[in-house]
């Protein structure tokens, strides 16, 4: 299809305005990786979404004013877009998107220190009360052990899941029952006391 002149200059407007929207969107991604840092990986993630945003724009351009032909004034509009853009506003952008990013993550810093401010008072306040009832439960849970293996003889096996004691060397499956054997005299059945 023979495009007039004015049709073309239309077209290849558009397809320039298009590659400096890009020039936009991809200094948005560079200050979103200045201001959030992360890895190879990712750049290279974010790159082609870019370029295939990038591609889908013109393609819809292209589409919409052209039927869809591609034309070389077309690649060249867009590309002059972008250089123009790079050229004249790049800077500003970055300086300014840069600028904001860092305000944007102060501010939020502080809404996140303003907010946690009370559940780190409250942890300053309930600290030295817990480990003073900490304290007194482990002196109380001894006593209380003491008192029962003594009263009763089996405060070993009620407390021990209360206030355990440090552990001893764990004795294998043969010490337990030579032990065992050993004490009762019995052959037949085998008791494993674990403490």
């Amino acid at each position: 299809m023979i495009l007039s002149m004015s049709h073309q200059a239309v077209v290849f407007l558009l397809t320039a305005a298009a590659g400096f929207a890009a020039g936009l969107l991809f200094d948005a991604f560079r200050v979103f990786r200045k201001s959030v840092p992360h890895a190879a990986f990712f750049v290279a993630l974010e790159d082609v979404l870019f370029w295939t945003a990038f591609s889908v724009v013109m393609f819809y351009v292209l589409l919409n004013h052209n039927s869809g032909e591609v034309r070389p004034f077309c690649v060249v509009g867009g590309f002059l877009g972008m250089t123009l853009y790079f050229e004249t506003l790049s800077r500003l952008v970055l300086a300014v998107g840069v600028e904001t990013a860092k305000a944007v993550k102060k501010a939020l810093r502080f809404i996140f220190k303003v907010a946690a401010a009370p559940f780190v008072m409250l942890y300053g306040l309930l600290r030295v009360p817990a480990k003073l009832i900490a304290g007194l439960w482990a002196k109380l849970s001894i006593k209380l052990k003491n008192f029962l293996h003594k009263a009763l003889g089996c405060g070993k096996i009620v407390l021990t899941r209360l206030a355990p004691k440090p552990r001893k060397r764990e004795q294998t499956a043969q010490e337990a029952s030579a032990e065992d054997i050993g004490k009762s005299g019995n052959t037949g059945r085998v008791r494993v006391r674990w403490y």
